[in-house]
């Protein structure tokens, strides 16, 4: 690994000390991490720690950007076993909050005015205090209203940007392994780029929710907070502030637990389904039930959109899961997946998809849990080294997520059920008139645009063959690994000319007995000797240390 990729070497050692501290002294060494060598003499962390328990206490303990890497491969069971996928679901983010003078600045400064001019009251005991953010209670100076500000912690950026350029140069070192090929690290690691990116910009964040206040199916049943524009930049967001009961303190007085998980299945349904723009993070903490039974989504950072197309095949495919169409499954599969080899074996897909389906067989519609067929699903695929779409990922994550609340409001809570009425309405608007004749005209554009195009491509598709210029191009895969070990080899053949060199050219100065003089011999000779000396027993620590021999 270059070390001249990492910008800041404090943090990335850090991280290798974090690593060995855990006990993933084979992760460093087949990464190649330089500076290895000196920290390995720490204090591990001793106990029956499962190593999934390991992974998470490791992202756990390097703080936001890891995280939130976390969290997202938690949201890919298709790439990542089971096991870990649910443990690092038990990733928390709650740190102490930053220091009063630091956030009060970064106010000033956002706001481009003195604090006490803009709010006339401002609690500085957080309501809450994450990695990236933490919320104030405050009162408005001129509107005279009560809100909740939401203050970007100090400094965070440029942590941010150390984190994802180092774990971009790790995953780009760790695909060059076929072993990992698989699980897409570098693309993985610019999905974490772009989700922070967009998570630090708090106007893109409040445009969500004012895109979703404008557009609610069920304004009767939701409630998303105002947000005052004024007051808001990109490391600030001031919006409403909501006064409710969290999900895990309800009482049945509130509102009945079954209509309001019946009530959270018809808003996220509708979001995914019909709109193709959901809160993809409906957790206990985003969520609030105010005194009119109505739920209250806040943290509008992490949002997912669905393009029509997939939308169209999702409820192809629920229809499909409730039917028991095999048939149907196994055409949309290659629409949910980011990639479908060629030389994928489908025959085989075919067979274990029957498989899946036969083993809920036997049950009813009421018996049949949504997250268990979609974990299954996607560890399918996953056997069959099939990635699915990131939007299908997050959408997915997001139904898991709304099914646990579910259940923790209603043991015996099915989703399935839930959805079945939604379902028969996206069922006649997907095979409606007016649904058909849009995608009619929609392919009929394309074709046109794709027959209209067609001559002028073939035209030059000739004229490059009547000059000589048509190429083709042919692109080497796999050659990283054997272009970095020739890289090693010539490296250590140059290291050893060198000492070499050095040993030649000391012995000739030893001879002439040019002063000054180092214990009797002349000085520039014995110190050549001397670096040399240091020089190849390093080398020769080095190949024994990585066994490379």
């Amino acid at each position: 690994m270059e070390i001249k990729s990492i910008r800041n070497l404090g943090r990335f050692r850090h991280i290798i000390w974090v690593l060995l501290k855990y006990g993933f002294d084979d992760v460093i060494h087949r990464l190649d991490l330089p500076g290895s060598f000196i920290l390995k003499k720490i204090n591990r962390v001793k106990g029956p720690l499962t190593v999934n328990e390991r992974i998470r206490m490791v992202f756990q303990e390097l703080g936001p950007t890891f995280i939130k890497f976390g969290q997202i491969l938690s949201m890919r069971p298709d790439l990542v076993p089971s096991l870990l996928a649910l443990e690092l679901k038990k990733l928390q983010d709650q740190v102490p909050p930053a220091p009063q003078p630091a956030v009060q600045s970064l106010v000033e400064k956002a706001l481009n005015q003195p604090l006490d001019a803009v709010f006339s009251e401002f609690n500085w005991t957080p309501l809450g205090s994450a990695s990236l953010a933490q919320v104030h209670r405050a009162c408005l100076a001129k509107e005279d209203k009560i809100v909740a500000v939401k203050i970007q912690r100090p400094d965070i950026r440029p942590l941010i940007r150390a984190d994802l350029d180092i774990l971009t140069t790790i995953a780009a070192r760790m695909n060059e392994f076929r072993a990992y090929q698989l699980f897409d690290l570098p693309g993985l690691v610019e999905e974490l780029r772009f989700s922070l990116t967009r998570e630090l910009d708090f106007t893109r964040e409040a445009r969500n929710m004012k895109i979703f206040s404008k557009t609610l199916s069920y304004p009767d049943l939701m409630y998303i907070p105002q947000v005052f524009d004024t007051y808001t930049t990109p490391y600030v967001l001031t919006m409403e502030l909501v006064e409710g009961t969290r999900l895990d303190q309800l009482s049945d007085s509130l509102c009945p637990r079954e209509q309001l998980a019946r009530n959270g299945a018809r808003i996220m349904l509708d979001q995914m389904l019909r709109q193709g723009f959901f809160h993809a993070d409906p957790h206990q903490g985003n969520l609030l039930v105010m005194e009119d039974g109505r739920l209250c989504f806040l943290d509008w950072g992490m949002t997912g959109r669905i393009p029509r197309d997939l939308r169209h095949r999702l409820i192809d495919m629920i229809q499909a899961l409730i039917q028991k169409d095999s048939d149907t499954l196994l055409r949309l599969i290659p629409h949910l997946t980011a990639d479908f080899p060629p030389n994928l074996n489908y025959n085989r897909l075919e067979r274990d998809l029957l498989d899946l389906i036969d083993s809920y067989y036997d049950f009813s519609l009421k018996d049949i849990q949504i997250g268990e067929v979609i974990l299954s699903l996607m560890n399918l695929l996953n056997e069959h080294r099939l990635r699915i779409r990131s939007d299908f990922a997050l959408m997915s994550r997001a139904m898991l997520a709304l099914e646990g609340l579910g259940k923790e409001l209603v043991p015996d809570y099915n989703l399935i059920e839930e959805a079945r009425p939604l379902i028969a309405e996206l069922v006649k608007e997907r095979w409606s008139i007016k649904t058909l004749s849009e995608d009619l005209r929609t392919q009929g554009l394309n074709l046109y645009d794709l027959v209209q195009d067609f001559p002028a491509k073939l035209q030059t598709l000739f004229r490059k063959m009547d000059r000589g210029d048509l190429t083709f191009t042919f692109k080497h895969t796999g050659l990283l690994a054997l272009n970095t070990t020739l890289e090693r080899i010539s490296n250590r053949v140059t290291f050893g000319i060198i000492i070499a060199a050095l040993i030649v050219g000391s012995s000739m100065i030893i001879t002439t007995g040019v002063k000054p003089l180092l214990f009797g011999f002349p000085a520039l000779g014995v110190v050549g000797y001397l670096v040399s000396g240091v020089l190849g027993l390093w080398l020769i620590v080095n190949i024994l240390r990585k066994r490379k021999y």
